[in-house]
């Protein structure tokens, strides 16, 4: 009788959690700050137009629609106002998805080498790390989104998280990224982080950095 041998992971949180992406994320903050939130009421509507649609994605629809790392659009989608690519990795910078969203006025941010992937043309603004944008009439900051060991996601690299204010609330979309310094001067209402344990966080310092963030 063969004896079975479970695979050797690099990190033990990565087969678990892999999966959860953004959403898991998200309701680990919730429970993380929940009781904060209920003493002084300032939750309310924070989750009002905001839609997960599977992995990184996630849609914003107040004033303006803006999607985060568009990719595998199962449902017909809206079109976009506005989208936020963090990185070029296939999951993330995805033409076919992208192509589905564009109307004529819709515009495009996003780190040199996805914009290259995508070839827009003028569509698309290159943006950098620890900069300021106003695009579709939306105010957006580029966070540097790395991982402190420098595997997989190197901060050389130049990729980037976002923050959009949207619905009167600002939203920070981590992208692929680990724990950082940086997410404590973002003072974000709602928090996007990625749990992975391989690639990006463990559930543990998710929440720690939706709570350097700011997030309610």
């Amino acid at each position: 009788m063969l004896k079975r041998t479970p695979p050797r992971l690099s990190r033990p949180w990565s087969r678990r959690w892999s999966f959860a992406g953004p959403l898991c994320a998200l309701l680990w903050m919730l429970a993380a700050h929940g009781a904060r939130a209920s003493d002084d009421g300032d939750a309310a509507g924070l989750l009002d137009g905001v839609r997960w649609l599977g992995h990184s994605s996630i849609v914003l629809h107040h004033e303006r629609t803006i999607y985060f790392d568009p990719y595998d659009l199962r449902d017909t989608p809206r079109d976009a106002d506005l989208i936020l690519i963090t990185h070029p990795h296939y999951d993330h910078c995805s033409r076919r998805a992208v192509r589905r969203l564009l109307k004529p006025s819709t515009r495009i941010l996003t780190v040199r080498d996805c914009a290259e992937k995508l070839d827009l043309g003028d569509r698309v603004v290159v943006v950098r790390a620890g900069e300021r944008y106003e695009e579709s009439g939306v105010a957006v900051e580029t966070i540097p989104a790395y991982n402190p060991d420098g595997l997989d996601h190197p901060k050389a690299r130049g990729w980037v998280g976002f923050v959009v204010r949207s619905g009167g609330h600002r939203y920070y979309d981590a992208g692929d990224t680990g724990l950082i310094p940086e997410m404590s001067d973002i003072q974000a209402d709602v928090a996007f982080v990625p749990i992975d344990g391989r690639f990006t966080m463990n559930p543990y310092e998710a929440a720690e950095a939706a709570t350097r963030a700011g997030a309610k």
